[in-house]
């Protein structure tokens, strides 16, 4: 299980991976309309993600690794 704190947020936030995610992995940020706000390759040990484009609403990310696929909804404040 992959979670998001806080969430809401103001655009800084945490990421909490499952244990047997030891590798690196493609985090992408979209709105709801697909738009694509934010995408980096992240490795495990680097967990806080900081926007620079704070669009306020829901969005959508989505994390990628080598066999899984994990979407979560976050709300910037």
């Amino acid at each position: 299980i992959v979670n998001i704190f806080p969430n809401p947020n103001d655009g800084s936030f945490e990421i909490k991976l499952p244990e047997n995610i030891n590798t690196s992995y493609k985090l992408e940020i979209s709105d709801l309309t697909g738009k694509k706000i934010h995408s980096e390759i992240m490795n495990p040990i680097k967990n806080l993600i900081q926007l620079e484009q704070k669009t306020r609403g829901i969005h959508i990310l989505n994390l990628t690794t080598e066999s899984h696929q994990y979407t979560r909804r976050i709300i910037i404040e």
